[in-house]
Protein backbone atom coordinates (compact mmCIF):
# COMPACT_ATOMS: atom_id res chain seq x y z
CA UNK A 1 0.00 0.00 0.00
CA UNK A 2 1.48 3.24 -1.03
CA UNK A 3 1.25 6.28 0.84
CA UNK A 4 -1.46 8.10 -0.60
CA UNK A 5 -4.22 5.01 -0.16
CA UNK A 6 -2.82 4.72 3.42
CA UNK A 7 -3.64 8.85 3.67
CA UNK A 8 -7.16 7.94 1.90
CA UNK A 9 -7.93 5.12 4.28
CA UNK A 10 -6.80 6.80 7.32
CA UNK A 11 -8.74 10.10 6.61
CA UNK A 12 -11.79 8.25 5.07
CA UNK A 13 -11.72 6.04 8.77
CA UNK A 14 -12.04 9.28 10.38
CA UNK A 15 -14.62 11.00 8.62
CA UNK A 16 -16.66 7.48 9.65
CA UNK A 17 -15.85 7.89 13.06
CA UNK A 18 -16.67 11.84 12.93
CA UNK A 19 -20.29 10.72 11.34
CA UNK A 20 -20.76 7.46 14.34
CA UNK A 21 -20.40 10.09 17.14
CA UNK A 22 -22.87 12.65 16.08
CA UNK A 23 -25.12 9.74 15.29
CA UNK A 24 -24.72 8.96 18.64
CA UNK A 25 -24.72 12.35 20.50
CA UNK A 26 -28.10 12.70 18.47
CA UNK A 27 -29.33 9.71 19.41
CA UNK A 28 -28.07 10.63 23.43
CA UNK A 29 -29.50 14.12 22.82
CA UNK A 30 -33.34 12.24 22.15
CA UNK A 31 -32.91 9.97 24.45
CA UNK A 32 -32.41 12.62 27.28
CA UNK A 33 -35.56 14.89 25.51
CA UNK A 34 -37.50 11.72 26.07
CA UNK A 35 -36.24 11.27 29.75
CA UNK A 36 -36.61 14.81 30.27
CA UNK A 37 -40.68 14.68 29.49
CA UNK A 38 -42.17 16.47 32.00
CA UNK A 39 -44.28 14.03 34.31
CA UNK A 40 -47.53 14.81 35.84
CA UNK A 41 -47.70 15.72 39.53
CA UNK A 42 -48.73 12.65 41.48
CA UNK A 43 -51.08 12.33 44.53
CA UNK A 44 -50.32 9.80 47.50
CA UNK A 45 -48.14 7.98 45.14
CA UNK A 46 -47.19 5.84 47.27
CA UNK A 47 -50.84 4.26 47.14
CA UNK A 48 -51.35 1.97 44.14
CA UNK A 49 -53.92 4.33 42.81
CA UNK A 50 -55.52 7.78 43.23
CA UNK A 51 -59.22 8.63 42.20
CA UNK A 52 -60.49 12.77 42.35
CA UNK A 53 -63.11 14.64 40.86
CA UNK A 54 -61.70 17.37 39.43
CA UNK A 55 -63.34 20.63 37.97
CA UNK A 56 -62.32 19.24 34.00
CA UNK A 57 -63.29 15.65 35.49
CA UNK A 58 -62.66 12.37 37.00
CA UNK A 59 -58.73 12.03 37.79
CA UNK A 60 -57.18 8.95 37.48
CA UNK A 61 -53.54 8.25 38.55
CA UNK A 62 -52.14 4.59 38.31
CA UNK A 63 -49.08 4.29 40.30
CA UNK A 64 -47.73 0.69 39.37
CA UNK A 65 -48.44 0.65 35.60
CA UNK A 66 -47.56 4.17 35.41
CA UNK A 67 -50.21 6.43 33.45
CA UNK A 68 -53.04 9.53 34.46
CA UNK A 69 -55.89 10.62 32.56
CA UNK A 70 -59.22 11.88 33.41
CA UNK A 71 -62.35 10.72 32.45
CA UNK A 72 -65.68 12.82 32.76
CA UNK A 73 -67.23 13.43 35.47
CA UNK A 74 -69.93 11.26 35.71
CA UNK A 75 -67.62 8.26 34.97
CA UNK A 76 -67.82 5.30 37.71
CA UNK A 77 -64.63 3.16 38.27
CA UNK A 78 -63.96 -0.21 38.93
CA UNK A 79 -60.86 -1.08 40.03
CA UNK A 80 -61.89 -4.53 41.53
CA UNK A 81 -59.17 -6.26 39.21
CA UNK A 82 -56.51 -3.39 39.36
CA UNK A 83 -53.76 -3.41 38.39
CA UNK A 84 -54.48 -6.01 35.88
CA UNK A 85 -57.65 -3.73 34.49
CA UNK A 86 -59.65 -0.81 35.40
CA UNK A 87 -63.16 0.05 34.25
CA UNK A 88 -64.78 2.94 33.59
CA UNK A 89 -68.43 3.09 33.05
CA UNK A 90 -71.41 5.74 32.45
CA UNK A 91 -75.04 5.69 31.30
CA UNK A 92 -74.69 4.57 27.95
CA UNK A 93 -71.03 3.57 28.02
CA UNK A 94 -67.89 1.42 28.74
CA UNK A 95 -64.05 1.79 29.41
CA UNK A 96 -61.97 -0.58 29.65
CA UNK A 97 -58.13 0.58 30.56
CA UNK A 98 -55.25 -2.00 30.30
CA UNK A 99 -51.37 -0.94 30.36
CA UNK A 100 -48.27 -3.01 29.51
CA UNK A 101 -45.99 -1.26 31.49
CA UNK A 102 -42.91 -2.91 30.26
CA UNK A 103 -42.54 -3.25 26.20
CA UNK A 104 -39.37 -2.26 24.27
CA UNK A 105 -40.19 -0.84 21.03
CA UNK A 106 -40.32 -3.56 18.79
CA UNK A 107 -42.34 -4.81 21.37
CA UNK A 108 -44.85 -2.46 21.38
CA UNK A 109 -45.45 -2.61 17.97
CA UNK A 110 -45.91 -6.77 18.52
CA UNK A 111 -48.42 -5.98 20.72
CA UNK A 112 -50.61 -3.22 18.84
CA UNK A 113 -49.93 -5.57 15.43
CA UNK A 114 -51.00 -8.92 17.37
CA UNK A 115 -53.89 -7.28 19.57
CA UNK A 116 -55.63 -5.98 16.65
CA UNK A 117 -55.21 -9.16 13.92
CA UNK A 118 -58.21 -10.97 14.40
CA UNK A 119 -59.77 -7.66 13.04
CA UNK A 120 -58.88 -8.36 9.43
CA UNK A 121 -60.73 -11.76 9.69
CA UNK A 122 -63.79 -10.16 9.41
CA UNK A 123 -66.84 -12.23 11.00
CA UNK A 124 -68.34 -11.04 13.81
CA UNK A 125 -66.61 -7.92 14.21
CA UNK A 126 -67.37 -5.33 11.31
CA UNK A 127 -64.50 -3.22 11.24
CA UNK A 128 -65.49 0.88 10.31
CA UNK A 129 -61.98 2.57 11.29
CA UNK A 130 -58.79 1.89 10.62
CA UNK A 131 -56.38 5.28 11.27
CA UNK A 132 -54.07 6.67 13.88
CA UNK A 133 -54.42 9.88 15.92
CA UNK A 134 -52.15 11.77 18.21
CA UNK A 135 -52.47 11.47 22.19
CA UNK A 136 -51.49 13.15 25.14
CA UNK A 137 -51.58 16.69 26.15
CA UNK A 138 -48.87 18.41 23.08
CA UNK A 139 -49.47 15.20 21.11
CA UNK A 140 -46.41 13.11 21.63
CA UNK A 141 -47.65 10.02 21.56
CA UNK A 142 -48.71 7.84 18.68
CA UNK A 143 -51.85 6.11 18.63
CA UNK A 144 -53.36 3.25 16.63
CA UNK A 145 -56.88 3.50 16.05
CA UNK A 146 -59.42 0.38 15.19
CA UNK A 147 -63.48 1.01 15.86
CA UNK A 148 -66.15 -1.88 15.27
CA UNK A 149 -69.35 -2.63 15.37
CA UNK A 150 -70.96 -6.55 15.73
CA UNK A 151 -74.54 -7.15 16.03
CA UNK A 152 -76.61 -6.81 19.41
CA UNK A 153 -76.94 -9.70 21.67
CA UNK A 154 -80.21 -10.30 23.44
CA UNK A 155 -78.82 -12.01 26.71
CA UNK A 156 -76.44 -9.64 27.74
CA UNK A 157 -77.29 -7.46 30.89
CA UNK A 158 -75.55 -4.83 29.69
CA UNK A 159 -74.94 -4.69 25.87
CA UNK A 160 -72.50 -2.22 24.16
CA UNK A 161 -72.56 -3.06 20.21
CA UNK A 162 -70.05 -0.51 19.27
CA UNK A 163 -66.74 -0.26 20.13
CA UNK A 164 -63.36 1.99 19.67
CA UNK A 165 -60.05 0.79 20.80
CA UNK A 166 -57.35 3.19 20.51
CA UNK A 167 -53.64 1.59 21.19
CA UNK A 168 -51.23 4.31 22.70
CA UNK A 169 -47.28 3.68 22.35
CA UNK A 170 -46.53 5.73 24.95
CA UNK A 171 -42.30 6.56 25.03
CA UNK A 172 -40.85 3.50 23.94
CA UNK A 173 -41.16 0.83 26.89
CA UNK A 174 -45.17 1.69 27.52
CA UNK A 175 -48.23 0.62 25.84
CA UNK A 176 -51.81 1.87 27.05
CA UNK A 177 -54.99 0.36 25.68
CA UNK A 178 -58.51 2.12 25.87
CA UNK A 179 -61.62 0.21 24.82
CA UNK A 180 -64.53 2.22 24.51
CA UNK A 181 -67.94 0.48 24.03
CA UNK A 182 -70.82 1.72 23.46
CA UNK A 183 -74.57 1.76 22.66
CA UNK A 184 -76.08 3.51 19.63
CA UNK A 185 -76.56 7.33 19.65
CA UNK A 186 -73.39 7.78 22.13
CA UNK A 187 -70.86 10.36 20.33
CA UNK A 188 -68.05 8.27 20.90
CA UNK A 189 -65.67 10.79 19.65
CA UNK A 190 -66.67 13.22 22.08
CA UNK A 191 -65.74 10.60 24.67
CA UNK A 192 -62.31 9.93 23.25
CA UNK A 193 -60.78 13.17 22.68
CA UNK A 194 -60.30 14.28 26.36
CA UNK A 195 -59.36 11.27 27.38
CA UNK A 196 -56.39 10.41 24.65
CA UNK A 197 -55.63 14.32 25.21
CA UNK A 198 -54.82 14.04 29.16
CA UNK A 199 -53.20 10.71 28.95
CA UNK A 200 -49.61 11.01 29.97
CA UNK A 201 -46.95 8.61 31.12
CA UNK A 202 -45.74 8.29 34.54
CA UNK A 203 -43.25 6.79 36.90
CA UNK A 204 -44.01 3.69 38.67
CA UNK A 205 -44.28 4.33 42.31
CA UNK A 206 -46.02 1.93 43.87
CA UNK A 207 -46.41 -1.75 44.59
CA UNK A 208 -49.44 -3.89 43.37
CA UNK A 209 -51.99 -5.01 45.49
CA UNK A 210 -52.67 -8.53 45.99
CA UNK A 211 -56.18 -10.12 44.61
CA UNK A 212 -57.82 -12.84 46.41
CA UNK A 213 -60.81 -14.62 45.52
CA UNK A 214 -63.26 -17.53 46.22
CA UNK A 215 -64.31 -17.27 49.79
CA UNK A 216 -68.04 -16.82 49.57
CA UNK A 217 -69.51 -20.49 49.94
CA UNK A 218 -71.27 -21.53 46.49
CA UNK A 219 -72.48 -24.74 47.45
CA UNK A 220 -76.46 -23.69 48.65
CA UNK A 221 -77.34 -24.58 45.02
CA UNK A 222 -76.42 -28.30 45.42
CA UNK A 223 -78.89 -30.64 46.39
CA UNK A 224 -77.63 -33.14 49.57
CA UNK A 225 -76.06 -35.68 47.24
CA UNK A 226 -74.04 -33.95 44.79
CA UNK A 227 -72.81 -31.96 48.48
CA UNK A 228 -71.89 -35.17 49.49
CA UNK A 229 -70.03 -35.56 46.72
CA UNK A 230 -68.18 -32.42 46.23
CA UNK A 231 -67.28 -32.85 49.75
CA UNK A 232 -65.81 -36.51 48.95
CA UNK A 233 -63.82 -35.06 46.02
CA UNK A 234 -63.06 -31.68 47.04
CA UNK A 235 -63.29 -31.18 51.21
CA UNK A 236 -60.55 -30.31 53.39
CA UNK A 237 -60.14 -34.38 54.34
CA UNK A 238 -60.44 -35.76 50.99
CA UNK A 239 -57.08 -36.61 49.32
CA UNK A 240 -56.18 -36.69 45.79
CA UNK A 241 -57.80 -38.55 43.58
CA UNK A 242 -57.48 -39.71 39.79
CA UNK A 243 -59.29 -38.50 36.83
CA UNK A 244 -58.87 -39.72 32.77
CA UNK A 245 -59.58 -38.68 29.23
CA UNK A 246 -60.28 -42.06 27.56
CA UNK A 247 -61.45 -41.22 24.21
CA UNK A 248 -63.13 -44.19 23.58
CA UNK A 249 -65.46 -43.83 27.36
CA UNK A 250 -66.76 -40.37 25.70
CA UNK A 251 -67.84 -41.27 22.11
CA UNK A 252 -71.05 -40.48 21.20
CA UNK A 253 -71.35 -43.63 19.40
CA UNK A 254 -72.43 -46.20 22.39
CA UNK A 255 -71.46 -49.37 20.20
CA UNK A 256 -68.05 -48.48 20.77
CA UNK A 257 -66.43 -51.38 22.93
CA UNK A 258 -64.46 -48.81 25.72
CA UNK A 259 -61.10 -49.09 26.77
CA UNK A 260 -61.66 -47.94 30.13
CA UNK A 261 -62.57 -51.44 31.83
CA UNK A 262 -59.67 -53.14 31.01
CA UNK A 263 -57.56 -50.24 31.77
CA UNK A 264 -59.04 -49.87 35.21
CA UNK A 265 -58.40 -53.94 35.79
CA UNK A 266 -54.99 -53.59 34.83
CA UNK A 267 -54.55 -50.62 37.25
CA UNK A 268 -56.31 -51.98 39.78
CA UNK A 269 -57.63 -48.94 40.08
CA UNK A 270 -61.08 -46.64 39.36
CA UNK A 271 -61.15 -43.47 38.34
CA UNK A 272 -63.45 -40.94 39.77
CA UNK A 273 -63.53 -38.31 36.95
CA UNK A 274 -64.09 -38.87 33.00
CA UNK A 275 -63.65 -35.64 31.07
CA UNK A 276 -66.14 -35.52 28.37
CA UNK A 277 -66.31 -32.71 25.27
CA UNK A 278 -69.56 -31.59 23.75
CA UNK A 279 -70.39 -29.18 21.51
CA UNK A 280 -73.99 -27.95 20.78
CA UNK A 281 -75.09 -31.59 19.43
CA UNK A 282 -78.17 -33.99 20.12
CA UNK A 283 -78.79 -33.50 24.11
CA UNK A 284 -79.64 -37.85 23.84
CA UNK A 285 -76.24 -38.95 23.06
CA UNK A 286 -75.18 -36.87 25.42
CA UNK A 287 -77.46 -38.06 28.14
CA UNK A 288 -76.77 -41.61 27.53
CA UNK A 289 -73.18 -41.34 28.03
CA UNK A 290 -73.75 -39.49 30.86
CA UNK A 291 -75.80 -42.31 32.37
CA UNK A 292 -73.71 -44.93 31.26
CA UNK A 293 -71.02 -42.70 33.78
CA UNK A 294 -73.61 -42.65 36.27
CA UNK A 295 -73.72 -46.15 36.38
CA UNK A 296 -70.32 -46.61 36.95
CA UNK A 297 -69.94 -44.31 39.86
CA UNK A 298 -68.00 -41.85 37.49
CA UNK A 299 -68.24 -38.21 38.40
CA UNK A 300 -68.47 -36.73 34.69
CA UNK A 301 -66.53 -33.49 34.08
CA UNK A 302 -68.69 -31.82 31.24
CA UNK A 303 -66.52 -29.35 29.16
CA UNK A 304 -68.92 -27.08 27.22
CA UNK A 305 -67.77 -25.78 23.66
CA UNK A 306 -68.77 -23.81 21.36
CA UNK A 307 -67.27 -25.03 17.35
CA UNK A 308 -67.55 -21.30 16.04
CA UNK A 309 -67.16 -17.66 17.54
CA UNK A 310 -70.46 -17.19 15.76
CA UNK A 311 -71.88 -19.98 17.96
CA UNK A 312 -70.47 -18.34 20.93
CA UNK A 313 -72.29 -15.20 20.13
CA UNK A 314 -74.86 -17.14 19.34
CA UNK A 315 -75.75 -18.53 23.19
CA UNK A 316 -75.32 -15.07 23.98
CA UNK A 317 -77.93 -13.93 21.84
CA UNK A 318 -80.55 -17.07 23.06
CA UNK A 319 -80.24 -18.97 19.95
CA UNK A 320 -79.80 -22.08 21.76
CA UNK A 321 -82.19 -21.89 24.71
CA UNK A 322 -84.21 -24.59 24.16
CA UNK A 323 -81.68 -26.67 23.97
CA UNK A 324 -79.55 -25.63 26.77
CA UNK A 325 -82.41 -25.93 28.66
CA UNK A 326 -83.15 -29.76 27.51
CA UNK A 327 -79.43 -30.32 28.39
CA UNK A 328 -80.41 -28.88 31.86
CA UNK A 329 -83.04 -31.61 32.64
CA UNK A 330 -81.06 -34.29 30.77
CA UNK A 331 -78.43 -33.49 33.68
CA UNK A 332 -80.85 -33.13 36.49
CA UNK A 333 -82.20 -36.19 35.74
CA UNK A 334 -78.89 -38.22 36.49
CA UNK A 335 -78.12 -39.65 39.79
CA UNK A 336 -74.97 -38.68 40.50
CA UNK A 337 -73.16 -34.71 40.08
CA UNK A 338 -71.86 -33.60 36.95
CA UNK A 339 -68.46 -31.44 36.56
CA UNK A 340 -69.48 -28.41 34.92
CA UNK A 341 -66.94 -26.86 32.88
CA UNK A 342 -67.54 -24.49 30.62
CA UNK A 343 -65.37 -22.98 27.50
CA UNK A 344 -62.14 -24.45 29.24
CA UNK A 345 -58.31 -22.34 28.46
CA UNK A 346 -60.44 -19.01 27.93
CA UNK A 347 -57.31 -17.35 28.01
CA UNK A 348 -55.32 -19.16 25.03
CA UNK A 349 -56.05 -17.73 21.54
CA UNK A 350 -56.46 -20.88 19.91
CA UNK A 351 -60.29 -21.07 21.30
CA UNK A 352 -63.30 -19.63 20.02
CA UNK A 353 -64.20 -18.16 23.17
CA UNK A 354 -61.35 -16.18 23.77
CA UNK A 355 -61.12 -12.59 24.15
CA UNK A 356 -58.57 -12.12 20.86
CA UNK A 357 -61.38 -13.09 19.06
CA UNK A 358 -63.87 -11.06 19.46
CA UNK A 359 -62.04 -7.43 20.16
CA UNK A 360 -60.27 -8.01 23.76
CA UNK A 361 -63.85 -8.19 25.61
CA UNK A 362 -63.40 -10.53 28.37
CA UNK A 363 -66.60 -9.72 29.50
CA UNK A 364 -68.05 -11.47 26.76
CA UNK A 365 -66.75 -14.62 28.46
CA UNK A 366 -67.94 -14.23 31.50
CA UNK A 367 -71.13 -13.23 30.18
CA UNK A 368 -71.10 -16.12 28.36
CA UNK A 369 -70.47 -18.33 31.61
CA UNK A 370 -72.67 -16.39 34.13
CA UNK A 371 -75.39 -17.23 31.40
CA UNK A 372 -75.32 -21.19 31.21
CA UNK A 373 -74.60 -21.03 35.21
CA UNK A 374 -77.64 -18.73 35.80
CA UNK A 375 -79.93 -20.84 32.80
CA UNK A 376 -79.04 -24.32 34.62
CA UNK A 377 -80.14 -22.62 38.09
CA UNK A 378 -83.56 -21.39 36.95
CA UNK A 379 -84.55 -24.98 35.54
CA UNK A 380 -83.81 -26.05 38.96
CA UNK A 381 -80.62 -28.14 38.34
CA UNK A 382 -78.94 -29.14 41.79
CA UNK A 383 -76.60 -31.40 40.90
CA UNK A 384 -73.80 -29.19 39.22
CA UNK A 385 -70.25 -28.43 40.64
CA UNK A 386 -69.38 -25.45 38.16
CA UNK A 387 -65.43 -25.44 37.36
CA UNK A 388 -63.49 -22.64 36.00
CA UNK A 389 -60.52 -23.38 34.19
CA UNK A 390 -58.03 -21.17 32.78
CA UNK A 391 -54.83 -22.52 30.84
CA UNK A 392 -51.42 -22.35 32.99
CA UNK A 393 -50.23 -19.39 30.59
CA UNK A 394 -52.08 -16.69 28.86
CA UNK A 395 -50.96 -16.30 24.79
CA UNK A 396 -50.93 -13.84 24.29
CA UNK A 397 -49.58 -13.02 28.07
CA UNK A 398 -50.91 -9.24 27.55
CA UNK A 399 -53.12 -7.60 30.56
CA UNK A 400 -56.23 -7.90 28.39
CA UNK A 401 -55.95 -11.92 27.91
CA UNK A 402 -55.20 -12.43 31.79
CA UNK A 403 -56.79 -15.14 33.23
CA UNK A 404 -58.95 -12.85 35.99
CA UNK A 405 -60.04 -10.98 32.92
CA UNK A 406 -62.22 -14.25 32.54
CA UNK A 407 -63.12 -14.90 36.30
CA UNK A 408 -67.05 -15.09 36.57
CA UNK A 409 -67.00 -13.79 40.15
CA UNK A 410 -67.03 -16.16 43.52
CA UNK A 411 -70.96 -16.88 43.32
CA UNK A 412 -69.98 -19.02 39.94
CA UNK A 413 -66.70 -20.94 40.56
CA UNK A 414 -67.02 -24.46 43.03
CA UNK A 415 -63.78 -25.72 41.93
CA UNK A 416 -60.67 -24.25 40.18
CA UNK A 417 -59.41 -25.91 37.42
CA UNK A 418 -55.35 -26.28 36.68
CA UNK A 419 -54.43 -27.23 32.85
CA UNK A 420 -50.72 -27.23 31.86
CA UNK A 421 -49.07 -29.97 29.64
CA UNK A 422 -45.58 -30.91 28.71
CA UNK A 423 -46.55 -31.01 24.65
CA UNK A 424 -42.60 -32.10 24.16
CA UNK A 425 -40.46 -30.51 21.77
CA UNK A 426 -42.37 -32.10 18.27
CA UNK A 427 -43.09 -28.78 17.10
CA UNK A 428 -40.85 -25.44 17.16
CA UNK A 429 -40.48 -23.38 20.21
CA UNK A 430 -41.54 -25.97 22.55
CA UNK A 431 -39.84 -27.44 25.21
CA UNK A 432 -39.49 -30.29 27.14
CA UNK A 433 -40.97 -29.61 30.65
CA UNK A 434 -41.17 -31.42 33.88
CA UNK A 435 -44.18 -31.80 36.14
CA UNK A 436 -42.51 -29.69 39.02
CA UNK A 437 -41.45 -27.12 36.51
CA UNK A 438 -45.32 -27.20 35.02
CA UNK A 439 -47.19 -26.79 38.69
CA UNK A 440 -44.99 -24.94 41.02
CA UNK A 441 -44.58 -21.80 40.25
CA UNK A 442 -48.41 -21.91 38.29
CA UNK A 443 -50.13 -24.13 41.91
CA UNK A 444 -48.52 -21.08 43.84
CA UNK A 445 -50.21 -18.10 41.93
CA UNK A 446 -53.28 -20.19 41.97
CA UNK A 447 -53.41 -21.19 45.78
CA UNK A 448 -52.51 -17.40 46.22
CA UNK A 449 -55.32 -16.19 44.22
CA UNK A 450 -58.40 -18.61 44.89
CA UNK A 451 -59.27 -19.86 48.14
CA UNK A 452 -61.88 -22.71 46.03
CA UNK A 453 -60.56 -26.41 45.69
CA UNK A 454 -58.34 -26.78 42.98
CA UNK A 455 -58.01 -29.64 40.32
CA UNK A 456 -56.22 -30.41 37.21
CA UNK A 457 -58.59 -30.68 34.89
CA UNK A 458 -56.67 -32.47 32.06
CA UNK A 459 -52.92 -32.97 31.74
CA UNK A 460 -50.33 -34.88 30.57
CA UNK A 461 -46.87 -35.83 29.06
CA UNK A 462 -45.81 -36.26 25.61
CA UNK A 463 -43.80 -39.08 24.64
CA UNK A 464 -41.83 -37.24 21.97
CA UNK A 465 -38.79 -34.88 23.42
CA UNK A 466 -37.37 -36.71 26.34
CA UNK A 467 -37.66 -39.27 28.90
CA UNK A 468 -41.32 -39.75 29.68
CA UNK A 469 -40.66 -42.24 32.29
CA UNK A 470 -38.61 -40.24 34.32
CA UNK A 471 -40.80 -37.53 34.10
CA UNK A 472 -44.15 -39.80 35.07
CA UNK A 473 -41.85 -41.30 37.63
CA UNK A 474 -40.75 -37.63 38.83
CA UNK A 475 -44.33 -36.06 38.89
CA UNK A 476 -45.41 -39.26 41.87
CA UNK A 477 -42.62 -38.06 44.12
CA UNK A 478 -43.97 -34.44 43.51
CA UNK A 479 -47.29 -34.85 44.16
CA UNK A 480 -46.89 -34.53 48.01
CA UNK A 481 -45.83 -30.84 46.86
CA UNK A 482 -49.13 -29.76 46.09
CA UNK A 483 -51.53 -30.60 48.97
CA UNK A 484 -54.36 -28.71 48.14
CA UNK A 485 -55.26 -30.39 44.61
CA UNK A 486 -57.81 -32.88 44.90
CA UNK A 487 -58.32 -34.33 41.60
CA UNK A 488 -55.89 -35.14 38.54
CA UNK A 489 -56.79 -36.05 35.48
CA UNK A 490 -54.54 -37.47 32.71
CA UNK A 491 -55.68 -36.73 29.17
CA UNK A 492 -54.70 -40.26 27.51
CA UNK A 493 -55.08 -39.32 24.48
CA UNK A 494 -52.59 -38.39 21.45
CA UNK A 495 -52.46 -35.00 19.12
CA UNK A 496 -51.88 -35.18 15.65
CA UNK A 497 -49.91 -33.19 13.20
CA UNK A 498 -52.62 -32.90 10.12
CA UNK A 499 -49.92 -30.99 8.38
CA UNK A 500 -48.53 -33.92 7.21
CA UNK A 501 -49.37 -36.75 4.96
CA UNK A 502 -50.23 -39.43 6.52
CA UNK A 503 -50.87 -37.62 9.72
CA UNK A 504 -48.14 -38.40 12.30
CA UNK A 505 -48.32 -38.16 16.16
CA UNK A 506 -47.24 -34.68 17.47
CA UNK A 507 -47.96 -35.98 21.01
CA UNK A 508 -48.12 -38.88 22.23
CA UNK A 509 -49.89 -38.61 25.88
CA UNK A 510 -51.19 -41.68 26.65
CA UNK A 511 -49.99 -43.70 29.37
CA UNK A 512 -50.72 -47.23 28.05
CA UNK A 513 -48.33 -46.76 25.01
CA UNK A 514 -45.35 -47.68 26.70
CA UNK A 515 -45.11 -50.63 29.14
CA UNK A 516 -42.84 -48.78 31.38
CA UNK A 517 -44.96 -45.51 31.60
CA UNK A 518 -48.03 -47.80 32.15
CA UNK A 519 -46.09 -49.90 34.98
CA UNK A 520 -45.29 -46.87 36.70
CA UNK A 521 -48.82 -45.60 37.18
CA UNK A 522 -49.96 -49.50 37.88
CA UNK A 523 -47.46 -49.51 41.12
CA UNK A 524 -48.54 -46.12 42.06
CA UNK A 525 -52.32 -45.30 41.49
CA UNK A 526 -53.62 -47.99 44.09
CA UNK A 527 -51.95 -45.58 46.68
CA UNK A 528 -54.72 -42.76 45.98
CA UNK A 529 -58.46 -42.82 46.76
CA UNK A 530 -60.80 -44.02 43.55
CA UNK A 531 -64.34 -44.38 43.20
CA UNK A 532 -66.26 -46.99 45.15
Amino acid sequence: MDGKTSKRTTTESSRRAQRFGLLLLLLVALAALTACEPEPELHRSQEPFYLEATETGLLYEDHVNGCVLTLPAEAEADTSLFPIRTVFSAEGWRLQLFVEPELNSSKQRSYVGYSNKPLENGGELTVTDSSTRKAGPDGQYSATVNAWTRRPLSCLHDDYPNAVCVDVCIGSSKAVTLLLQYRDGVDAEALLEPLCSSLQGCSATAEAPKLHYGDASTQDAMDAHTRAVFEKLFGEQAGLSWGIFEPTETTFVMETETRLPALEEALNYKFTVSVMYMGFSAVDPIRQRLSRAAEQGIVTELSIQTGSVSMFFDVLDGKYDAYLRELAQAISSLPTPVLMRPGNEMNGDWCFWCAYNFGRDGFLYTEFYRYLHDLFRDEGVENVIWVWNPNHRSFPNYAWNNELVYYPGDAYVDVVGLTAYNTGSYYSGETWQSFSQLYTDYYAHMSELFSQPLMITEFSCSGIGGDKVQWVRDMFAALDAFPRLRVAVWWNSQDMDWSKDPPVVARSYRFDDDEAVFAIFREKLPAFPGRD
